[in-house]
């Protein structure tokens, strides 16, 4: 089984790709820090399984000064590139936000996850809220990453 994993957070990304060790020993992980180079990722390869984060800046950040704007959206504008190109692999999202935009544009991430799950109803396999303190995000990605294996 093939993982990608979009994550800007090091410290998230590191603890996504331990877990995922943890709970599939023979998975092969890859991992992309930004919207451009995840795109660039889902776009170029097969994968079983894309653990995607929704907000990220736009390029890899090669100093802690640049990368970017920071998208708001950009697992959603990731999820539009995929179903775009008619690119069939199953989508988590794991995000440590609540809230996402500004302004009139503010989603919570319930009516994130509604909107995601009825415009990407082939691909989006749900919303996981991550929180470095807490251990449930672990159960939730778990059952993710077994339904994924038992489909295969």
């Amino acid at each position: 089984m093939t993982i990608l994993i979009i994550e800007d957070d090091p410290n998230k990304l590191k603890q996504l790709a331990s877990h995922v060790r943890e709970t599939m020993r023979s998975a092969e992980i890859v991992e992309a820090s930004s919207y451009q180079s995840g795109l660039k990722a889902i776009l170029a390869d097969k994968y079983d399984l894309c653990i995607l984060d929704m907000t990220m800046p736009n390029y890899e950040a090669k100093t802690s000064a640049e990368g970017g704007r920071q998208r708001p959206f950009a697992g959603r504008d990731i999820l539009r590139e995929v179903k775009r190109k008619s690119i069939s692999v199953p989508i988590v999202v794991v995000t440590q936000f609540d809230t996402f935009g500004q302004g009139r544009k503010v989603l919570k991430r319930d009516e994130l996850a509604r909107e995601l799950r009825k415009t990407f109803t082939d691909i989006f396999c749900g919303m996981i809220y991550y929180s470095a303190s807490r251990t449930d995000w672990k159960k939730q990605l778990t059952r993710v990453l077994i339904a994924k294996v038992e489909e295969q």
